[in-house]
């Protein structure tokens, strides 16, 4: 990759300020709500907030590791902003940031990018303190751009779909550029230029990543369903069009290897019994049938999407994350062990209806 950049700097293809210092800001895989803020801020009095956040196992690929999940709630009128601080990109100076997200429902309204300023609180601001500024509004993907003047659509966003974005943010003369990977943006590409900040009139560094969901009011409600966010990750130095290097490794899949006709043993999870001809579809000696395909997340008919963790600190159990309402279960490894999920103050039993 260092020698293609070269390359492409002395053929006079990429700008001058191609670097490669990316600054982790935060991966989630830590556990930890540390360095995550939050604020509701209401349009009216009439209606309360609820915004909601989560880490949860990253859905939808098969990636690993841990991602932040955001919700602004159902059918309120309110705005939910949730902020990091970042690596300062100077005033006068330029530099990247990189993030990637992901959304399950196509009815969203949300907006990220950056801002220069320092206390969020106010709620006369809301849209307005970002500088730099993307948004997915119902499926769409767009980029705002004061000259434009507003959001000017680039293309459509795709539920279930992870996508990989680089904001170039150059703060010198209050323009961004973005790029995008994913969805029918199958390489990185270029799809918006020089766009002029929302909030060009202050001169200060770039400080925040700012996200604000927005959950609409009691006649046009947007979806509660959850977005979600990973790898955020800062190059104040300059354009950097690299993917910056996670640490998280993909999960194997310990299904590759049944036997068709066959019970197999997995550990900690039990007895599975290979299915000829069914297309990532195997039988659990305790679930029932459940789906493979997309591991390490699995499907059961009756219990929805199940994601799929070894816990190093319960040799004799394995977890499962409960997707419908963010719970997590246990599943022995007994044979004929049921499924537990701990609901309010005690642990009961599972029953999928099998």
């Amino acid at each position: 990759m260092k020698n293609l950049s070269l390359y492409l700097f002395l053929a006079g293809l990429l700008p001058l300020s191609l670097s490669a210092d990316w600054q982790l800001v935060k991966d989630f895989n830590d556990g930890s709500f540390d360095g995550i803020n939050t604020l509701d801020t209401n349009h009216s009095d009439n209606f309360d907030t609820i915004g909601i956040i989560d880490l949860v196992p990253r859905p939808f690929d098969e990636q690993g590791g841990m991602s932040l999940a955001t919700s602004a709630g159902f059918g309120l009128f309110n705005d939910f902003h949730i902020w990091m601080d970042i690596p300062a990109i100077a005033d006068g100076s330029d530099g990247t940031v990189y993030f990637e997200f992901s959304q399950s429902d196509q009815s969203n309204n949300t907006a990220f990018g950056t801002t220069n300023v320092d206390e969020i609180g106010d709620p006369l601001w809301r849209w307005g303190i970002f500088s730099a500024l993307g948004r997915v509004n119902f499926g769409s993907f767009d980029v705002f751009d004061e000259d434009a003047p507003g959001y000017v659509n680039v293309g459509t966003k795709e539920a279930n779909t992870w996508y990989k974005l680089w904001f170039h943010v150059d703060n010198a003369i209050d323009e961004h550029t973005v790029y995008i990977q994913g969805g029918e943006w199958e390489e990185q590409t270029l799809i918006y230029s020089e766009a002029l900040f929302r909030n060009f009139i202050s001169v200060d560094d770039q400080i925040k990543f700012l996200i604000i969901q927005a959950a609409g009011n009691q006649d046009n409600p947007t979806s509660g369903q959850y977005v979600y966010w990973d790898n955020l990750f800062v190059d104040p130095t300059g354009l950097n069009l690299s993917v910056p290097e996670t640490g998280v490794d993909p999960v194997e899949n310990p299904f590759d290897d049944l036997i068709a006709g066959d019970w197999t043993e997995i550990a900690n999870f039990g007895l599975i019994f290979g299915i000829e001809g069914a297309s990532n579809w195997v039988y659990h000696h305790s679930l029932g049938f459940i789906f493979t395909g997309e591991f390490p997340w699995i499907y059961h008919p009756n219990g929805g999407w199940l994601y799929y963790a070894n816990d190093s600190n319960q040799a004799e159990e394995m977890a499962l994350f409960y997707s419908v309402n963010h719970e997590w279960m246990w599943l022995g490894s007994a044979f004929a062990s049921p499924i537990f999920v701990f609901s309010g103050d005690e642990w009961v039993v599972l029953d999928f209806g099998n």
